[in-house]
């Protein structure tokens, strides 16, 4: 499928004080636009707010899907109108939808399934693990399974990794199990043309496919992250691009008030990084119908 066609805007306002959830949440809401017909969020809070941004901004007709929802009586994958953990009044609305089994098979193997996933450990080569740690006939941990990863990295439009944490046993030289197929000699060889992983997200930086080795570069770091950082905490040596690492995209005012007003204000965004002790924090917080403006009193 060809990538979106992005929306180009003649003079933006450029953000000064930001979060790194908030970049992110940009980041990956951008990736996105008029073309695009559907998209999955897989099971991080970020990766949901970010595409409830792009709706709002840059890809209007999608709706907003949450991989875990459950198959309604009728079979079909049903979303309500309201924004999960939506406080406030009055209450962001998005479109509802029903898909069937049928029609998600469709789009899968026709290109037009644009996801983002979260697996346990992605290599240098693209490919991605979300079964299980060890030796596979003596595993140290069980996961899911690798679910949709095989079809969506064979057969899906755009596919995005989304990791939690950013560590080294994320981020081995070669995965433990081979969930999905990413750059490895199947797809070099044309066998696979379809599916592979375009960018990885993590709570650090921003990994892209090098267009010559077909291997992970580091595409950008976030607010206040450095090279060192990234490399100090990734198994293998990403290729480097040759004009220096940038920052991740800073966000746009605009976006940055749709992501506080209207589409996150209790700031479920948080919720997918930091300590056991932070996350309660945060979740203590959205429980208790907290706004932005009362967590980050003065931010505007």
């Amino acid at each position: 499928m060809a990538k979106a066609t992005k929306a180009k805007a003649t003079k933006v306002e450029l953000a000064i004080d930001y979060t790194i959830e908030e970049q992110m949440c940009c980041a990956l809401a951008r990736e996105f636009g008029p073309d695009d017909l559907i998209a999955l969020s897989g099971v991080l809070n970020w990766t949901f707010v970010a595409e409830a941004l792009a709706q709002k901004l840059y890809a209007p007709q999608i709706p907003c899907h949450h991989d875990y929802w459950r198959l309604g009586g009728n079979g079909c994958l049903t979303e309500g109108p309201r924004f999960p953990f939506q406080v406030g009044n009055p209450p962001a609305e998005y479109p509802s939808a029903q898909v069937t089994s049928e029609d998600i098979f469709a789009m899968v193997l026709g290109g037009k399934w644009s996801i983002m996933m979260q697996p346990v450990q992605v290599d240098k080569n693209g490919n991605a693990n979300l079964a299980l740690i060890g030796d596979p006939k003596k595993p140290d941990r069980y996961f899911v399974g690798s679910r949709g990863l095989p079809d969506n990295s064979t057969n899906g439009g755009r596919i995005y990794f989304t990791l939690a944490t950013h560590e080294k046993r994320n981020f081995p030289e070669e995965v433990d199990f081979r969930s999905s197929a990413g750059w490895g000699p199947e797809r070099r060889a044309g066998d696979i043309p379809y599916g592979a992983v375009e960018k990885v997200f993590t709570p650090m930086c921003v990994f892209d496919i090098d267009p010559k080795t077909k291997t992970m570069r580091l595409a950008s770091v976030h607010k206040g992250i450095t090279v060192k950082q990234v490399l100090e905490n990734t198994g293998f040596k990403p290729v480097m691009p040759k004009d220096g690492v940038p920052e991740t995209c800073v966000p746009t005012v605009e976006e940055l008030r749709l992501l506080r007003e209207v589409v996150d204000g209790a700031g479920i965004r948080r919720l997918d990084h930091g300590s056991k002790e932070q996350k309660q924090s945060v979740f203590d917080q959205i429980n208790a119908g907290t706004m932005f403006t009362q967590i980050y009193p003065g931010r505007k």
